[in-house]
């Protein structure tokens, strides 16, 4: 065969091979298609019928004929010629130039003629030259060769139909292997459409849980799910009675058609939801939804549910209310912590029981054997304490596994809450000042629901930024200290016979208001501190509420006196303002009453006027007696504050306490009237036929009673004009003083930078300044000598209004007149001007110091430095002693010159005794308030009452009066009692000191005595140690113990230096020496048992030290103390020191414990010869019995005079020794 035919050939073979796979592939993929369409469509809408099915199975069928004609018979019948095949080459090889078909037939004639490449024959005859036909062959054949025949036939239809076969088998495969029971199944339907093979059904519907059994009355809750998790849009569930299930008994399932009611389901959720309620008999119930219809019928057995047939419930209250048990209904009222006992019996066998709270909390309840009693013990481990929940049920569950209805078994919980108390301080306000040795009057209110424990006041004092932490303390938490104001004596209330304790809840328990009175002086305050405390109540169950904080601000007392003092300018300056407008109201009534007189009746403007005087009736009135601002509480409030902080401002105090008694007398007995009677007035203008005389009368009685309040407020006004200008040259004065202490530091400044230096050789600014400061200076002098011109002028005018003004303005002139402060001025200025600053600063200082005490006089004040005090009290005693001496050079005189009968001698007598009675009169008055501003008033009395006497004397002379000799035996009797009374008050200031200082140190010995405890204790642990503890080891052991025990005594050894009482200093001493050797005991093991005993001795020592200084009430069957008799002849007092009661406790404590010691020594050693230890300890104890016996001379025996103090004479007692069961003369 002619090789271009071959290739014809070939290529003919495999386009035919192609169309045979591509007929098949479109065959396959096209009926492959239609059965898994049909297939997933019977899947998808589960055809039931058989003829559908069947309908489906021809229709594929159909499909699949139709692709055999379509794409395989066609093949079949396909007949292709080599040349047909040679001429589609040629159309899609290009390079054979359409010469394959001719190259073909060419060929073919050759081939018939017998001569492969030759033509020969009629078929070469007719076919052209033979050569050319060869040659045509041969480029063929040669262009065939080299042409590429691939591209002849096209691959991609016939690999698109084999891909799309292949996709469709793949689909099919991997729906049957993703699901092949449904394949099975739906190839099975398929092929056999007759057949009643089902679908499983989509919906598989179940309950969760499913309920069997339910207790009579119960709610029925079912809950159904979908176990694929594809729940159908709508459920239903069907119900059917047990007793009348269609042809079955009760315990037959129905049939699935037997429902009798159909209920559609609510979504929850995931879930389906039916409940039926109240539910008394059995039924059947079943659930069906979406294409599950055949669920099965279950039955719900109804049964009786456990209930408790009997409860006990017993409530134990906790133990801090003091209640006893009380029985309680199931509705359970109780306070909270309380605890709950349950005894119940039940109706059905349980298999469990508990207690639900609504909180979730389960509480299980103890079944016995028969299964019927429940109990819970109160006091058992996990039993019920109530808390906040609000309700409780009994979970009872039975043998059978039937469950209570919750329903039945709930109860109401009402728990109480004990709330904490609530406290507050209710004076002193929230911030004062006050001075170190205050008294605090505390008025603190406190309540509690239930009963309060205990109220208490605790205080921090705050020094700078931080508390002040006592000596030797570390921990500043110490520096908090609390006292007690109340403490509960009894328990709480019981409640009543048969009473519920919670039948009158709240009890509203209130404790106050509590009064106390604490002395800022146990905190040992310096000015400048700050003071701050709360009130705490705790309640019976522990639980504590403070106070809002509250701060009291310490100040020395000169600067309380100032704020005193503008205290008293503001009250002035209230009750100025209250006077306006009371006067202004006068004014306005009175030109009413005109009105009234001459029309009859008022105006609308005029009736304006009067509402204009009621509302400045009323403002006056609110200036007056308002609550906490107006003048007489200011007035209560200034004198309480002076009284409670130890401070006398004699003269301001009665001024003040007659404006506040004043004033109230005003509030009892004019502002009402005057109300009744203007609302008179009102209802005589609104009548409905007014009368002008019912208006006049009413207007009349007004007026009257306004005048009565203008009259007093008047007086009181007057009384205030001198007060005020005094105050006025006062507040100069105190400028003067505060522009002094300016130039004075300004002065020691510029003192650094000039010492040495020319006033030539200062730089300008520098000179400028002093020249400055000179100029100040001299304008400072100038502005004395103006306020000391107004004196003068001011002392004029009110001699005789005001009598005690007169007499301060006199004693502040006659100080400058003997101490010249305006020389002081302008000597320093000299000084300035030389650039001699430093001697100008000391000029200035005492400058300073005499304005200070210009001050003092001006404003009347006490003077409050103790040790000036004493000074001033030993120079006013000095100078009484003056004046009695020159009185009793006058007193014979007098009464000489009152014996005289001739009128003329006797006037000519007085004339020459008046100036010198008028002179010793004024020395005597001055000296007067000298001894009122040093607090000594009953002094002062008698001076003055001395002082007037003396002043008339000359004209009760003239007149011969007949008591003028006993007149002059009076004035020498009140000045030899006010002698006394200075004394006793000189002895009574320096017990005050004495005291003061008892208190510091007994302060100090309290933590001396605190620390000695904490190291008796922590030597007391050694002992244990001792036993095993090599020499090393109880050295180290030792060491610190043996350090503190030895500052301990260093520390106590100096606080006995600083004591001033000696028996105080005897025992600090003692104690120190105690604190010593135990020190050096520490040291050893076999005398740790000797050093425990001096340290216990020593703590003795120092509790005695502080139990002496503690205030000891008297007993309550204590007589009381006699009236004060301001006229009674006052005592003399004893001469020699000053003692006070605090010693004599402490010699007795110490007498008593030397004698617990003398009688332990003795009971010890017996009548045995004594061993050297025991005589050391007897040498001891007659030493200390010495010191004792030293002491106790000194406190009853005159040092200065032992003979006469031994042998008292028969008008002479011996003194009272004072018990600590008696008060105490001098206080406590």
């Amino acid at each position: 065969m002619h090789p271009l035919r071959t290739e014809i050939a070939a290529i003919r073979r495999r386009a035919r091979c192609l169309g045979f796979v591509q007929g098949a592939s479109r065959f396959v993929a096209m009926a492959s298609a239609g059965a898994i369409a049909w297939m997933v469509s019977d899947y998808v809408f589960r055809y039931q019928e058989q003829g559908i099915r069947a309908l489906g199975l021809v229709a594929v069928a159909g499909v699949a004929v139709w692709a055999a004609f379509e794409h395989l018979v066609p093949l079949l019948a396909w007949r292709l010629s080599p040349v047909d095949v040679a001429r589609v080459v040629d159309a899609r090889v290009p390079a054979l130039a359409h010469r394959a078909a001719s190259a073909l037939e060419f060929a073919e004639l050759a081939a018939v003629s017998g001569t492969p490449g030759s033509f020969r024959g009629d078929a070469a005859a007719t076919s052209g030259s033979r050569r050319l036909r060869e040659a045509v062959v041969a480029e063929a054949s040669l262009a065939m060769s080299d042409a590429r025949l691939d591209t002849v036939l096209d691959y991609r239809p016939t690999l698109r139909a084999v891909a799309t076969a292949l996709a469709v088998l793949s689909a099919g495969a991997a729906l049957f292997a993703g699901s092949p029971e449904n394949a099975r199944l739906a190839l099975a339907r398929f092929v056999n459409p007759t057949s009643d093979v089902p679908w499983p059904p989509r919906h598989r519907l179940a309950f969760d849980p499913a309920v069997d059994r339910l207790a009579q009355g119960d709610a029925f809750e079912i809950r159904v799910v979908e176990r694929d998790g594809n729940l159908p849009d709508e459920v239903w569930m069907e119900y059917a009675d047990a007793a009348d299930a269609a042809d079955a008994g009760a315990s037959e399932p129905p049939s699935l058609d037997a429902a009798e009611a159909r209920v559609a389901m609510q979504r929850v959720g995931d879930a389906m939801i039916a409940r039926r309620e109240n539910v008394r008999t059995s039924f059947w119930y079943r659930a069906t939804g979406g294409d599950d219809t055949a669920m099965p019928w279950r039955k719900l057995e109804v049964v009786e549910s456990p209930r408790l047939a009997t409860c006990q419930i017993v409530v134990h209250a906790p133990e801090y209310t003091a209640w006893p048990p009380m029985a309680s209904p199931r509705a359970i009222r109780a306070l909270v912590g309380s605890r709950v006992g349950i005894d119940a019996e039940a109706n059905r066998p349980l298999a469990s029981a508990a207690v639900v709270l609504e909180s979730g909390v389960r509480i299980p309840l103890a079944i016995d054997s028969s299964g019927r009693r429940v109990s819970l013990a109160a006091d058992g481990v996990g039993g019920w304490t109530v808390d906040d929940s609000r309700s409780y049920q009994f979970e009872l569950v039975a043998r059978d596994g039937t469950r209570s209805r919750s329903s039945d078994e709930r109860w109401e919980l009402q728990p109480i809450v004990d709330l904490p108390p609530v406290v507050a301080i209710e004076s002193p306000p929230a911030v004062v000042y006050a001075t170190p040795q205050a008294r605090i009057r505390l008025r603190v209110a406190a309540s509690d629901d239930l009963a309060l424990s205990r109220v208490s006041l605790v205080r921090r004092l705050v020094r700078g930024a931080s508390p002040v932490v006592a000596e030797g303390e570390a921990n500043a938490d110490r520096a908090e200290q609390a006292f007690e104001t109340f403490r509960a004596t009894k328990p709480a209330a019981e409640p009543r016979d048969g009473e519920h304790p919670l039948a009158r809840w709240p009890r509203d328990h209130r404790i106050g208001p509590v009064n106390a009175e604490w002395r800022l002086a146990s905190l040992a305050p310096q000015a400048g501190d700050t003071i701050e405390y709360e009130a705490v109540a705790v309640d019976r169950g522990g639980r504590e509420t403070r106070s809002p904080t509250q701060r009291i601000l310490v100040v020395s007392p000169q600067e309380f006196l100032d704020r005193a003092i503008d205290q008293q300018a503001h009250i002035a300056e209230q009750l100025l303002r209250a006077i306006e407008l009371a006067r202004q109201s006068q004014r306005s009534l009175a030109a009413l009453r005109v009105k009234v007189q001459q029309s009859g009746t008022l105006s609308d403007a005029d009736a304006d006027a009067l509402r204009a005087v009621e509302t400045e009736h009323r403002q006056v009135v609110r200036i007056l007696v308002e609550p906490a601002t107006g003048v007489a509480p200011l007035c209560e409030a200034l004198l309480a504050d002076l009284d409670a902080n130890g401070v006398a401002l004699p003269d301001s105090n009665r001024r003040v306490e007659q404006i506040r008694s004043e004033i109230r007398r005003l509030e009892r007995e004019e502002f009402g009237p005057f109300d009744r009677a203007f609302a008179d007035v009102w209802t005589a203008l609104r009548a409905s036929r007014p009368s002008a005389a019912s208006l006049a009368a009413a207007l009349a009685g007004a007026i009257a009673r306004h005048d009565r309040i203008v009259d007093t407020l008047a007086a009181l006004h007057e009384a205030l004009a001198h007060w005020d200008n005094v105050r006025r040259v006062s507040r100069e004065a105190a400028e003067i003083r505060r522009i002094e202490q300016g130039l004075l530091s300004r002065s020691i400044e510029l003192a650094r930078t000039t010492l040495g230096v020319r006033i030539d050789d200062l730089p300008a600014d520098t000179r400028a300044e002093l020249v400055q400061l000179v100029e100040s200076q001299r304008d400072l002098r100038r502005r004395l000598d103006r306020i000391q011109s107004r004196m003068d002028k001011l002392l004029a005018s009110v001699s005789t209004d005001d009598p005690h003004a007169a007499g301060i303005l006199t004693d502040a002139l006659d100080f400058l007149a003997t101490n010249p402060i305006a020389g002081q001025l302008s000597t320093a200025a000299d000084q300035i001007a030389a650039n001699r600053l430093g001697q100008a600063a000391e000029t200035q200082t005492t400058a300073v110091r005499l304005l200070g005490e210009l001050l003092a006089l001006l404003d009347n004040r006490p003077e409050t430095d103790p040790e000036r005090l004493a000074e001033r009290l030993a120079a006013a005693s000095k100078r009484l002693e003056e004046l009695r001496r020159e009185f009793g050079l006058v007193a014979p005189g007098v009464r000489e010159a009152a014996g005289i009968d001739e009128r003329a001698q006797r006037a000519a007598a007085a004339a020459r005794l008046d100036p010198v009675a008028k002179a010793l009169s004024r020395d005597l008055a001055r000296l007067a308030r000298e001894t009122v501003r040093l607090d000594a008033l009953q002094a002062g009395e008698r001076i003055a009452r001395s002082a007037a006497a003396l002043d008339g004397i000359a004209a009760a002379v003239v007149e011969r009066a007949a008591g003028v000799p006993a007149t002059t035996k009076a004035i020498e009797a009140d000045l030899a009692a006010a002698a006394n009374l200075l004394a006793a008050a000189a002895r009574r200031l320096e017990s005050q000191r004495i005291r003061e200082h008892l208190a510091t140190i007994a302060e100090a010995a309290a933590g001396i005595l605190r620390r000695q405890e904490m190291l008796l204790a922590e030597s007391k642990g050694f002992e244990q140690f001792a036993t095993s503890a090599t020499a090393d080891a109880w050295k180290n052991a030792t060491a610190d113990a043996i350090e503190r025990q030895e500052a301990l005594a260093v520390e106590t050894g100096a606080l006995a230096a600083t004591a001033k009482v000696e028996a105080f200093g005897v025992a600090l001493r003692t104690a120190a020496d105690e604190m010593r050797e135990a020190a050096g005991l520490l040291g050893a093991a076999r005398t740790l048992g000797r050093a425990a005993d001096l340290q216990r001795l020593a703590i003795g020592r120092l509790r005695q030290l502080v139990a002496a200084t503690a205030p000891v009430e008297a007993p309550p069957d204590a007589p009381p103390p006699p009236p004060h008799d301001p006229d009674a002849e006052p005592a003399v007092p004893p001469p020699g020191a000053v003692h006070v009661v605090e010693e004599l406790r402490l010699v007795r404590a110490m007498q008593a414990a030397l004698n617990d010691r003398t009688a332990a020594f003795h009971a010890l050693a017996g009548n045995a010869a004594p061993t050297e230890e025991a005589r050391r300890q007897l040498a001891a104890l007659a030493a200390e019995q010495q010191r004792l016996a030293e002491l106790f001379r000194k406190l009853f025996v005159d040092v200065n005079n032992p003979a006469a103090s031994d042998a008292p004479s028969d008008d002479q007692q011996r003194p009272t020794i004072p018990s600590d069961d008696a008060p105490s003369p001098i206080g406590p």
